[in-house]
């Protein structure tokens, strides 16, 4: 019990920049990405389709409800949020799937916060009712909460 709490405890320091961190180090769930909703259109030159879906960081229990235009019917991305202006996110639709990527720069008391970064991926399945490309088609996720695991990443410049 005790070394479950220690690791929370260390966990959650590194999280909060109180901590040594290297590359690799492992941030369980530190997202909550949910309500993933894609709305399709039939010509995506003509006029973009759409995704909108909510992230929580579920070390500050701040929630984004989020909408972005897709490129080509196929991706859309999030460069800073009303509550977090450095987070990244990608989603990648493919008919009944979409991969999420979240980035965000990260603090680490051993290093410098510009060369450290936090990235996470999952995927999310998708439930589209038919499976055609046409206008007005949407896919939706299932309503739980998909939690994001996020792992330290640093840049060596120069390598």
């Amino acid at each position: 019990m005790w070394i479950f709490i220690l690791t929370l405890s260390a966990i959650w320091r590194c999280a909060q920049g109180a901590a040594v961190c290297s590359e690799g180090t492992n941030i369980p769930n530190l997202w909550s990405f949910q309500s993933l909703v894609v709305d399709y259109t039939e010509d995506e030159t003509v006029r973009q389709g759409n995704a909108s879906f909510s992230i929580t960081n579920t070390l500050t229990s701040r929630t984004d409800n989020l909408r972005c235009s897709l490129i080509f019917n196929s991706l859309c991305e999030v460069f800073g949020t009303p509550s977090d202006k450095d987070l990244h996110i990608w989603v990648q639709v493919n008919l009944g799937a979409a991969t999420v990527t979240i980035a965000q720069p990260w603090k680490c008391d051993n290093i410098d916060a510009k060369d450290t970064s936090v990235i996470g991926m999952t995927e999310v399945e998708l439930l589209c009712p038919e499976t055609t490309l046409e206008e007005g088609r949407s896919c939706r996720s299932d309503q739980a909460p998909t939690f994001v695991s996020g792992t330290v990443q640093i840049s060596h410049d120069g390598l």
